[in-house]
């Protein structure tokens, strides 16, 4: 869900296609709507929750705006999707049978930059 840059970047990255079957790539933007990308066509989030259904999708990778991020979530939960990798900055409110694995880079960096000024001894500034 969402095929902005990072939704590309998700779907061409190496390695993807031979751990998984991406099976759906959808987008609200209609200039975005039909364009191929290296695993297949950019779909319409009109025919979302047609296409979870029909197509048995489990997991969905969410890559839009904050803003939007809970609705679509909302939207995949009600079409059965089983467990939701958030790429998104909002906590998302589904119900406990669905599990969401928050991806945070800035959390990460924080996380190294931790390990990086303890070794040395300096401080951080933010």
């Amino acid at each position: 869900m969402g095929m902005g840059r990072l939704g590309q970047a998700l779907a061409d990255y190496p390695g993807l296609a031979d751990a998984f079957e991406p099976v759906g790539f959808f987008d609200v933007d209609p200039q975005k709507v039909g364009q191929k990308i290296a695993r297949g066509e950019i779909e319409s989030v009109d025919g979302l929750e047609e296409a979870v259904r029909d197509r048995g999708i489990e997991i969905a990778v969410l890559a839009v705006p904050a803003e939007s991020a809970q609705e679509v979530a909302d939207r995949l939960v009600a079409a059965g999707i089983k467990a939701i990798l958030n790429f998104t900055p909002t906590v998302l409110d589904v119900p406990a049978r669905v599990p969401v694995e928050n991806v945070d880079f800035l959390v990460g960096l924080a996380r190294l930059t931790y390990y990086v000024t303890r070794e040395t001894g300096e401080e951080w500034v933010q």
